[in-house]
């Protein structure tokens, strides 16, 4: 059976309709009805208008099983969930972040003072604020989207604000993976403190600015949402 066959058939069950009685309003026969409900035939356009008018409802409705307004109404309650749990994610990870930064902060300097053991220092500044950030940017853009829809229209746009987003995280992170690998390697003198010239100003730029990350954070959110 046929998708507006079926669409029919519920319609005229739902208005407690027997084929008789939808052929007499439509004026048609029977057989046609019943043709149209099994698939064997399929009503022409201005059959298909005089139908919708019968059910009072639209044309999207019989042809598709729904009309214009409940899609609408179905993709933004998908949306609303969307957001909320990316709000409760992403917020979660911020607030993780956040109890871990006043857990361990102290105990962290203190290691660093008393053992010279750099290698926490470098993760918890290098990866744990600006995690903390940029979950901090996602959470609150889809906290936004549940009151008002928040998007960018043009493709073109939101591609490019998303690959510039990309771009950073991924050039912090390996300017950060250069950064990280003397502090794992044993010192030796002959390999302790040798970092790229460029990675040690651009990390030091970011790590004393964690509210940088809230671009990224935003820019992301922005380009991922369609």
């Amino acid at each position: 059976m046929n998708g507006i066959g079926k669409n029919i058939k519920k319609l005229r069950k739902e208005r407690v309709l027997s084929q008789e009685q939808l052929a007499e309003r439509l004026h048609v026969t029977r057989q046609a009805v019943s043709s149209w409900e099994t698939g064997k035939n399929q009503p022409d356009i201005e059959t298909l208008e005089s139908i919708a008018a019968v059910f009072d409802t639209d044309i999207l409705t019989v042809l598709y099983g729904r009309s214009r307004q409940e899609e609408g109404g179905e993709e933004k309650e998908t949306q609303r969930k969307r957001c909320m749990r990316n709000c409760l994610i992403w917020g979660a990870i911020a607030l993780t972040g956040l109890v871990v930064h006043l857990m361990i902060k102290d105990k962290i300097m203190d290691w660093y003072y008393r053992f010279c053991y750099t290698v926490p220092v470098y993760l918890f500044v290098l990866l744990v604020r600006p995690l903390c950030v940029f979950a901090s940017a996602v959470a609150f853009m889809s906290g936004l989207c549940l009151i008002g829809d928040i998007r960018i229209r043009q493709n073109w746009i939101r591609r490019t604000i998303l690959g510039m987003s990309m771009a950073f995280l991924l050039l912090y992170l390996a300017a950060a993976f250069l950064y990280l690998v003397p502090a794992f390697l044993p010192d030796t003198g002959a390999v302790s403190g040798r970092r790229p010239p460029f990675v040690f100003p651009f990390i030091v730029r970011l790590v004393t600015a964690p509210a940088l990350f809230l671009l990224p954070g935003i820019g992301m959110f922005l380009g991922l949402r369609r």
